[in-house]
């Protein structure tokens, strides 16, 4: 019998609205209440908890951003309509600690927390913030939304058994 590994995945980003819409406004006024993605991150992740004590095991895996470490690089914006908003930060430093706080939360349990905290993500930023964050970059610059998937198949695999919040 093959082995299932439970997984929550969790992002606070927002991609489009249920209508298919990219509501900018939307965007601004649920990032003004970073305390409430916070909330609904927390309440997912205790519900799948659940679930993963009834199992025996299970993991956790938030995907925060870079902007939850470091303060953003305002310059790289310079020549475009695009901003890093404070919420935004706020959420994804969040995101960081609610992961560290979870792992001791559900220590013992055979549960594991763990977060990603990649760089940008190609998402048809113009040139020239591609631009301006590649000369910022160590290596590639923009990652591409798959650049993720070797650390997200590690954190599942017994590879990763104890490395935990």
């Amino acid at each position: 019998m093959a082995h299932t590994n439970p997984l929550l995945l969790s992002d606070a980003a927002l991609e489009e609205c249920v209508d298919g819409s990219t509501s900018v406004d939307l965007l601004r006024e649920i990032l003004r209440q970073p305390s409430v993605v916070q909330r609904n991150r927390k309440v997912s992740a205790k519900q799948f908890a659940k679930q993963f004590q009834k199992q025996g095991h299970g993991n956790i895996i938030n995907i925060a951003s870079v902007y939850g470490v470091i303060a953003p690089k305002f310059e790289i914006y310079a020549d475009t309509t695009m901003t890093m908003p404070v919420e935004y930060a706020a959420i994804k430093s969040g995101v960081i600690h609610l992961t560290a706080y979870m792992a001791k939360l559900f220590k013992g349990q055979q549960i594991r927390v763990n977060c990603i905290i990649p760089g940008g993500i190609l998402d048809q930023q113009p040139p020239s913030f591609l631009n301006a964050y590649k000369a910022n970059s160590l290596n590639k610059g923009m990652l591409d939304a798959s650049d993720i998937n070797g650390t997200l198949i590690f954190l599942l695999s017994k590879n990763s058994k104890y490395i935990n919040g």
